[in-house]
C-alpha cells in the first residue's frame, strides 16, 4: 500500500463545485476548489467577490486505493482526469498545489489558468510577499511579469508579481 495520499483532478456538475466540497469534507476527505476573492468594479462601487479560478473542478486528496470509493459516494462529481485513459488519473504534484494553493489564497490579482505550455523563462525564487520562498517559473505574458506554477495536465497557473520581490535561481 502506498503510504502518503495524492492530490486528484476531479471533473464537478455545473455549480456544484463547493456541495461537491461540502460532502467530500463530511465524509472526512480533504479536498481544494480553487475559489479567490477578487475585486470587482461595478457601475457605482467596487466589490469583493468569490472567482472560481478553475470552473467544473475539484482537487481531492486521498490514497489511490480510495478515489474510486470516494467519488462513487459524491453524485455532484462526474470522475476524474485522466492521461491515456480512465484507469491513469492525473496526479498534481504536493509541491505543485502547495505553491498553486498559495497563489489563489493570497493574491489579490486574479489567477489565470492557460491551458497551453509557456515558454521555458527564468527559475525563481519568491523573497518577499505571501509565497516568500517558493520557487515558480518566471514569464512575461501581455507586457506584465508573472510568476508561474504548472499544473499537471491542467495548464500554467500565472499570477501578476514585481520584479523586486524575486531573485534568479537555478532550476532544480
Amino acid at each position: 500500500m502506498e503510504k502518503d495520499p495524492h492530490w486528484y483532478v476531479a471533473f464537478v456538475k455545473s455549480c456544484q463545485e463547493r456541495k461537491a466540497a461540502e460532502m467530500l469534507e463530511k465524509n472526512g476527505v480533504e479536498c481544494y476548489v480553487p475559489i479567490q476573492k477578487i475585486r470587482k468594479k461595478w457601475s457605482d462601487r467596487w466589490k469583493v467577490i468569490d472567482r472560481l479560478v478553475l470552473p467544473h473542478l475539484i482537487f481531492i486528496r486521498c490514497h489511490d486505493y480510495e478515489r474510486i470509493e470516494v467519488i462513487q459516494d459524491i453524485p455532484n462529481i462526474t470522475k476524474y482526469m485522466s492521461a491515456g485513459g480512465s484507469y491513469n488519473p492525473v496526479v498534481v504534484p504536493d509541491t505543485q498545489m502547495d505553491v498553486f494553493r498559495m497563489m489563489v489564497d493570497n493574491f489579490s490579482e486574479e489567477v489565470q489558468v492557460q491551458d497551453k505550455p509557456l515558454a521555458p523563462g527564468d527559475w525563481v525564487e519568491i523573497i518577499s510577499g505571501p509565497m516568500k520562498g517558493k520557487q515558480c517559473e518566471l514569464i512575461k505574458v501581455d507586457k506584465k511579469t508573472k510568476i508561474a506554477v504548472r499544473l499537471q495536465m491542467l495548464g500554467t497557473a500565472t499570477v501578476e508579481i514585481s520584479a523586486d520581490m524575486v531573485r534568479k535561481i537555478e532550476k532544480h
